[in-house]
């Protein structure tokens, strides 16, 4: 029995490509150097408790401090109506600190802002 999977084809020129702003200066440098090849990018800016609240509403409070804060800026950017979520594409992010080295959570640059 085969099924197929459909793929959406992404188009540089039509979709958005949104980046978290965990480190304000690099994610500006590499949101440059992406857009010298073409793509949009937006450096998502939003902050603040309704950030939080959009990443803790869709993954577990054990993630990372930082791999919340971006899911959430993401999310609520979805979410907000300011993007069309069919024309979106996220920047993924990942936590360098495997789990194993626990510790208090590091504050991410997109939460901590009053």
């Amino acid at each position: 029995m085969s099924s197929t999977v459909s793929v959406p084809v992404f188009d540089k020129k039509k979709h958005v490509l949104l980046i978290p702003d965990l480190f304000p200066i690099h994610m500006e440098l590499l949101a440059n150097v992406i857009r010298a090849s073409g793509y949009r990018v937006e450096v998502l800016r939003t902050h603040g408790a309704d950030v939080m609240e959009a990443g803790l509403k869709y993954i577990h409070n054990d993630m990372c401090y930082p791999a919340i804060c971006s899911l959430g800026q993401q999310l609520h950017a979805i979410t907000s109506g300011t993007y069309d979520p069919a024309d979106v594409a996220r920047w993924g992010c990942s936590s360098p600190r495997p789990a194993a080295a626990a510790g208090p959570p590091t504050t991410a640059w997109c939460c901590a802002r009053p």
